[in-house]
């Protein structure tokens, strides 16, 4: 499988970092450049235009949902049927080469397969879709942020690339959030346990050094919050009326969630398989 990792250019630490992993892992990856602020142009951004994108996302927060989208166009470009995409912040688990094989020996993934944890609650199926080697493939009801560690196939990449609402929210919510407009029901799964951790500030687990923990993007989010606060509790409000009024409205699926749905933080599989 091809596997990606994206990584700005000034970013050296964690190139360092996800280097040694991939040798001491015995695993091909390529570096793929993160786009800037500055080397953002039309055509990533058409059919929209970077004032429709600044409505809603930072330039920073623009800039790594290019990233993203440009490891895709590289990757169906290439005719890859699928890739794993990673961003540059990642423990690695000892199982991904094994897990990687398997996939391509099956010779077919769901549209998205999110394979971080970053250790916070949501609710997944109890069952798992499906299971490779030692890992359960789970259908998630709730949502973690995070696009730090994913596989996609390239109809999935084909489908969100040429829809313009790509920009309306950052990259991870745009991919995993049940309410958002790109995610098709079914398409993304969870890997439980997770091949990919990405530590919580404060949490002072994994083994990144401090200087990888540090965000490029958090700065920027953190002065958009300060900027929306005095509309965050009317936007609550609202996404609460949204909340109730699709509850009534499929009753049955809030319902099958909680039979077939259980709460729990997703384990990184940080041992090698048993």
């Amino acid at each position: 499988m091809r596997v990606f990792y994206i990584n700005l250019d000034r970013r050296t630490d964690r190139r360092a970092y996800m280097e040694a992993q991939f040798e001491a892992l015995g695993l091909p990856a390529e570096r793929f450049p993160a786009t800037t602020p500055a080397d953002i142009s039309a055509a990533d951004l058409a059919p929209a235009t970077y004032g429709d994108a600044r409505r809603c996302l930072t330039p920073t927060e623009i800039a790594t949902s290019i990233s993203h989208q440009r490891v895709w166009r590289r990757m169906i470009e290439d005719g890859n049927p699928h890739a794993l995409v990673l961003e540059d912040d990642c423990e690695l688990s000892p199982r991904f080469p094994a897990f990687l094989a398997e996939i391509d020996r099956a010779g077919s993934v769901p549209g998205l397969v999110r394979l971080e944890t970053r250790l916070r609650s949501q609710i997944l199926s109890r069952r798992a879709t499906r299971s490779v080697l030692d890992i359960g493939l789970h259908r998630p009801f709730t949502w973690e942020w995070g696009s730090a560690a994913y596989i996609i196939s390239a109809e999935e990449a084909l489908r969100v690339l040429a829809s313009p609402e790509r920009f309306r929210v950052p990259i991870d919510d745009m991919l995993l959030s049940p309410d958002s407009a790109m995610r098709v029901s079914g398409s993304l799964l969870q890997a439980v346990p997770a091949l990919a951790f990405v530590p919580e500030d404060g949490v002072d687990e994994g083994t990144q050094p401090a200087s990888v923990r540090r965000s490029d993007v958090q700065a920027e989010r953190l002065l958009r919050f300060e900027d929306e606060k005095p509309k965050a509790k009317v936007r609550k409000l609202a996404r609460e009326v949204r909340r109730i009024r699709r509850q009534v409205a499929d009753i049955r699926r809030v319902l099958r969630h909680r039979i077939f749905g259980r709460t729990m933080v997703v384990p990184f599989a940080r041992d090698p398989a048993t």
